[in-house]
């Protein structure tokens, strides 16, 4: 196996309650590794929780006595037909019948057969080789941190994937096979749960090895806790200069651009708005008239208060509108 080259020590300041896990998929038996001691019969899952609890590496091949479908997903053994018709998730009073547990199967990752003939497990203080997979245990506040370092000097969306069962398969075989971040809620996927493996309200995120760089060096450069998610006050103090600003823009009185698709195109509208969506048409207005429903009512409210509104109660109102006009544009209040 390639030695550890990437600098991974940005993740111990997290102060994760369980370490971080590098996760290799070997065709080769790995070298200065030991075997998960054949004694213990673990879930695929299960060893994600043994590996966090060690203190050093270990692996396991398709000799390995597995308690689960692990072994199945990753190609070292075949499925039974019984299984395979989905008579288990009717069983278990997962699916309603096997056949929506067979159509689900359809959908699940795995390997081919005899791809990968051991798996090789190390936490974060004990990881001598580069991971194909990092996998992270986090509560929501770190989680937010890490997903944000894969989208900050990229743009890339939040993606989450998994299944009511099989939900190693979306944690270890999912984001190798596609390079895509992938995050679960271990609540929500079946043996996770019942087998108790996560603290509660835990998020397991799992970083392949195309991402791993890239978030460790996000990690470094931005800012982890940012001032506006420290209270609901400070957001709305902290974007009142933008929004001022953006209000305030001259615009011209004989303009073409189309009032609605500027606004819908502004960043701050969105912030002001928090996601309203256009009052129907019909609604009687003109034309540089663009009507919202109101959703985020601290946010609109704010705006209301500060551009004179005479309402006594802005946070009722169930509209507000933005008006183009030789002045720019205003904000108003529809009663």
């Amino acid at each position: 196996m390639r030695p550890l080259q990437t600098d991974l020590s940005i993740f111990e300041k997290f102060d994760f309650e369980k370490p971080p896990l590098g996760v290799k998929f070997q065709f080769f038996k790995p070298e200065k590794v030991d075997p998960l001691p054949a004694g213990k019969s673990l879930s695929l899952c299960e060893m994600l929780a043994e590996a966090q609890n060690s203190n050093k590496p270990f692996y396991f091949d398709k000799s390995y006595q597995e308690a689960c479908v692990g072994k199945i997903l990753l190609g070292m053994q075949d499925m039974e037909s019984f299984a395979e018709s989905g008579q288990i998730g009717e069983k278990l009073q997962i699916f309603q019948e096997a056949r929506a547990n067979y159509a689900f199967y359809q959908h699940v990752p795995k390997f081919a057969k005899n791809i990968v003939n051991y798996v090789a497990f190390a936490p974060l203080n004990a990881l001598a080789f580069e991971p194909d997979l990092l996998i992270i245990t986090a509560d929501h506040s770190q989680a937010e941190i890490v997903m944000r370092a894969m989208t900050y000097s990229t743009g890339e969306l939040y993606a989450s994937k998994t299944t009511p069962v099989y939900g190693c398969a979306w944690l270890f075989i999912y984001p190798f096979q596609s390079g895509k971040v992938n995050f679960i809620v271990p609540e929500m996927v079946h043996g996770m749960k019942g087998r108790e493996l996560f603290f509660e309200g835990s998020i397991v995120i799992s970083i392949p090895y195309h991402w791993i760089p890239t978030m460790a060096r996000n990690l470094k450069e931005m800012t982890w806790h940012l001032p506006s998610h420290r209270s609901k006050n400070n957001i709305l103090r902290n974007s009142e200069p933008y929004l001022e600003t953006w209000l305030r823009k001259p615009r011209s009185h004989k303009s073409t651009h189309d009032p609605l698709a500027d606004a819908r195109g502004s960043e701050m509208l969105q912030m002001i708005a928090g996601g309203a969506e256009p009052r129907p048409s019909g609604s009687g207005q003109r034309n540089n008239t663009v009507l919202f429903k109101q959703q985020a009512g601290p946010a609109v409210s704010n705006a209301v208060r500060q551009h004179g509104s005479e309402c006594k109660n802005p946070r009722s109102l169930p509209f507000f509108v933005l008006k183009t006009s030789a002045k720019g544009m205003e904000l108003g209040v529809v009663e």
